[in-house]
């Protein structure tokens, strides 16, 4: 019997039908393009990956990965007019996909456009709140701005910390953006959520303390100096170099992992082999569909069947052998 958890996985299929089909070969081809392109990506081989990434657009034109990633390439190897090119195209197939906005944003910062990648890296996280990365991108840029660019700073630091609340890296960020706008309330708020997450290591609560009576006392460039010392303390702490890599990846934008519709689809159909029950997608879809007929039909039957036993209906015995014809 054909897996049933795929029968609700069918719907997205309806689509798909009425597009021009991958045939199994290429979609198995697509997954080792894209899978070595990927693989490229992290070798630092830009080459092999642009090559790979080539072979994704030429044979999945309408899907955004192999435009995106053809661009993170670029973004890499600093030709920033092919990474517009690529990523124009992108964003027209999918104009509202988070990770496309994310990486448009970083081919603008790229090219200088400061404000512009700001705003687009606030547009992909809130189309993703749980990005952070793009929300602490959009701070880390309004932070060397103007008291109104500081201020969407402070907001943006407040949304990432909001899906990362122990995130030590973005904590101090917020601590510093704090006192450096003079607001001693916020400033207050962080160090205490700060030093209640590091509690336990006595030179960072010594250094915390005094950073805080520093504080206290008006003394800003001492304040200063302790909170740098807290800070290249955390910096040989797993939880601190974890949340900053949570933030800032240290590579030039984070390529597509996943196909959207109506590729993803076809990818699912040719994995699990239900192309065996059909030459393409719409008549895959057909016969499962009969399948999934038969298999609830079969079900019900067991589901009355059961209902009847819990209630203490039982079928009537059928007459011996001995009683026949009597």
């Amino acid at each position: 019997m054909f897996p049933v958890f795929l029968f609700a996985l069918l719907a997205p299929f309806a689509s798909f039908a009425a597009a021009p089909s991958p045939s199994p070969s290429d979609i198995r081809t697509l997954q080792s393009d894209r899978n070595v392109g990927l693989a490229a990506l992290e070798e630092n081989d830009l080459a092999e990956a642009t090559r790979r990434f080539a072979e994704v657009r030429r044979r999945a034109p309408s899907d955004p990965l192999g435009w995106a990633d053809g661009a993170v390439a670029a973004m890499r190897a600093r030709d920033l007019e092919t990474a517009q090119k690529l990523l124009g195209e992108a964003l027209r197939l999918s104009p509202g996909n988070p990770s496309v906005l994310a990486l448009e944003a970083t081919r603008k910062e790229l090219s200088g456009d400061t404000a512009g990648a700001a705003e687009t890296y606030e547009r992909a996280a809130a189309s993703a709140p749980r990005d952070v990365a793009s929300r602490w991108a959009a701070a880390r840029i309004l932070s060397a701005g103007s008291s109104e660019d500081k201020r969407r700073a402070r907001a943006d630091l407040e949304m990432a910390l909001s899906q990362a609340p122990a995130n030590l890296f973005l904590l101090l960020r917020l601590l510093e953006l704090a006192r450096e706008t003079g607001d001693a309330p916020a400033a207050a708020s962080a160090h205490e959520r700060l030093a209640t997450l590091v509690a336990g290591d006595a030179r960072l609560d010594r250094a915390q303390a005094e950073a805080k009576a520093a504080v206290d006392t008006g003394d800003a460039k001492t304040a200063d100096l302790k909170y740098r010392i807290v800070e290249n303390l955390l910096k040989a702490n797993p939880r601190y170099q974890q949340a900053r890599r949570d933030v800032e990846p240290g590579v030039v934008g984070l390529p597509l992992e996943d196909w959207s519709e109506p590729l993803a689809s076809a990818v699912l159909l040719e994995r699990h082999g239900a192309y065996a029950v059909g030459r393409d997608p719409a008549q895959a879809v057909d016969r499962l569909e009969l399948v999934e007929v038969l298999c609830r039909t079969w079900r019900d039957a067991l589901l009355i069947r059961a209902a009847r036993a819990d209630v203490g209906i039982v079928a009537a015995p059928r007459p011996s052998s001995d009683t026949e014809g009597t």
